[in-house]
């Protein structure tokens, strides 16, 4: 049951749309806290290429930083930034739904608007819909992982399709890791991945914000970012990371920027830094294409083009849960 006078907000939107900003915006305005969703943001030292927002002060980049202990940016707490190791870390769907809920609680305790911020769409709807996941082993899923990784994308999708069909239709087949994710839950488990969503949704009143531009600004917006990553020297964040020891292969999963810098790196990519720029581009195009795909189908989402709009839907989502 709804606690009618308690309200989370959902902030989505494809990549680069501008969700950081309008969040600490909003969160400014209506006494919020931000809580991360974002599959990236909670690794130490993937700041660059994943738009991390800048902590006011350098010290708050601990190691090994509690869940509940935020990162104070232009004056409001963010929740779930820089937690993990990436060395040796592998943080789930299902460690965010119990961090996000214990810093939900949290933020709603202090009677402030608890704001779900990110680019991991899939965080943000395992968490409010409440998707029951299954305890992993995570020494023998990143076993069972690094031998699906070695495979086609088509060879596993053949082998979805012939495991969990309903799985295979609704998936995006041009996403390998999330194939991947389906077939390892299968493989640890013996269940298929559609039985396993069973749900039980957050007991607040929740309002899904969803951030848009036009298409063509939205590339355009894509294209800077990308040369501003290369301004600031993401080419040399991820040499320090690979010097820092983390595994080559863990850069699949962080990303197209960061997967294709590592490539480039290793000079498996063979090809110059201005064609990079454009493959990374051209990927984050792409991107961007198949995420307005999927929020597209969440009809519970309003859409908005402006934080004009953004304001207005959250002062009425306020005004009735509060009468």
């Amino acid at each position: 049951m709804e606690k009618k006078n308690e309200i989370i907000i959902a902030l989505v939107g494809p990549t680069g749309s501008g969700k950081t900003e309008l969040a600490i915006s909003l969160a400014k305005k209506f006494r919020g806290e931000i809580i991360s969703a974002d599959s990236r943001t909670v690794y130490q030292g993937l700041d660059i290429g994943t738009a991390k927002p800048a902590a006011e002060n350098s010290e708050q980049k601990t190691v090994n930083r509690n869940v509940t202990e935020p990162l104070v940016v232009e004056g409001i707490n963010h929740y779930l930034i820089d937690v993990a190791d990436p060395k040796k870390d592998v943080y789930t769907v299902k460690d965010f739904q119990r961090d996000a809920k214990e810093n939900i609680k949290l933020i709603l305790k202090k009677g402030r608007v608890p704001f779900i911020v990110g680019g991991t769409y899939f965080y943000i709807k395992a968490l409010l819909e409440g998707y029951r996941l299954m305890p992993q082993d995570r020494d023998e899923t990143a076993k069972i992982r690094k031998r699906l990784e070695e495979e086609d994308l088509n060879q596993l999708l053949t082998r979805l399709k012939k495991i969990d069909l309903k799985t295979w239709r609704k998936i995006d087949w041009k996403n390998k890791r999330k194939v991947i994710r389906a077939l390892e839950v299968y493989q640890i488990s013996g269940k298929k991945f559609s039985n396993l969503q069973k749900k039980s949704p957050l007991p607040y009143h929740v309002l899904k914000i969803g951030l848009r531009k036009g298409r063509e600004e939205q590339y355009l917006r894509i294209d800077e970012r990308t040369k501003s990553w290369f301004d600031r020297g993401i080419i040399f964040e991820v040499e320090h990371l690979l010097k820092k020891g983390v595994p080559y292969a863990r850069f699949k999963e962080f990303g197209l920027e960061y997967k294709l810098i590592a490539e480039y790196l290793k000079e498996d990519l063979k090809i110059s830094e201005p064609e990079l720029k454009q493959q990374i581009n051209y990927s984050l195009h792409d991107l961007v294409r198949r995420q307005e795909t999927w929020l597209r189908k969440d009809k519970e989402i309003e859409w908005v083009e402006s934080e004009k709009d953004a304001q207005r839907l959250v002062v009425e989502a306020l005004k009735n849960i509060r009468h």
